[in-house]
């Protein structure tokens, strides 16, 4: 079973599509639809699903 990417660490605006979620939260230009990163309610087993964006330049690293 692959594991999912976590959003543990990521701020609340990486975490609402309203920064870049590969980068530091400063990060310039427009943001484009970059997958998914999960996180682990208060029950255990169940994951919520974040839709993530990303900048520009993170994308193209990615």
């Amino acid at each position: 079973m692959t594991v999912p990417p976590s959003g543990e660490s990521l701020t609340e605006d990486q975490l609402h599509g309203r920064a870049c979620h590969r980068g530091p939260t400063g990060c310039q230009g427009p943001l484009h639809p970059d997958g998914h990163v999960y996180t682990e309610p208060a029950e255990p087993g169940a994951l919520l699903g974040w839709p993530v964006v990303a900048c520009e330049r993170h994308r193209e690293t990615s």
